[in-house]
């Protein structure tokens, strides 16, 4: 795997502080401002906080140790040293699926960064990894177990966006500490 990968100046990234936003898969993920465009999740910035979005998936050529290209999760949003989330979207109609797929997608990311970028990764104080499924957003829901695996092996917090009608991702409650 080459060291030449930085997830965090891809040419790609975009600043952005609107209060919402959405974010779109087409063939690379991207964010919209068009109200009446279908947005596979809904990013929420209530406190318009300066966010940088980059897409990953269709970006970066991230090839395993046999050549095979990774799978990779479709972007990414943060605020250095402060907020990381990585999120992938789905558009599937089978809940174990989106998931299982999803999974795998977020933790090749993660295996990655932690090779190529891991002093920046270190220094979030707050790691996400989402999962939005704009088919049915609340169909599946994560076993505790689950997340807490998935936080052991990538110092990420696991979330499937659920809420009702829409895949939101609340970008003030991630940075409100716990109580």
């Amino acid at each position: 795997m080459p060291n030449s990968i930085n997830f965090f100046n891809t040419g790609k990234e975009l600043q952005i502080s609107d209060s919402l936003f959405g974010i779109v898969e087409d063939r690379l993920a991207r964010v919209s401002l068009d109200t009446n465009e279908t947005w596979d999740a809904i990013v929420k910035n209530d406190s318009y906080l300066d966010l940088t979005f980059s897409p990953i998936d269709h970006v970066l050529d991230l090839r395993l140790v046999n050549g095979q290209v990774a799978k990779k999760t479709d972007a990414m949003l943060y605020i250095l040293t402060r907020l990381l989330i990585l999120v992938e979207l789905k558009a599937e109609d089978n809940p174990f699926a989106f998931y299982t797929d999803a999974n795998k997608q977020l933790k090749q990311t993660i295996d990655f960064m932690k090779i190529n970028n891991s002093q920046e990764l270190g220094a979030f104080l707050y790691k996400f990894a989402y999962i939005a499924n704009r088919v049915r957003p609340t169909n599946h829901s994560i076993r505790e177990s689950h997340t807490k695996t998935f936080y052991k092996l990538t110092g990420f917090l696991l979330q499937v966006v659920k809420d009702t009608p829409n895949n939101v991702i609340n970008i003030d409650e991630l940075l409100e500490p716990p109580i």
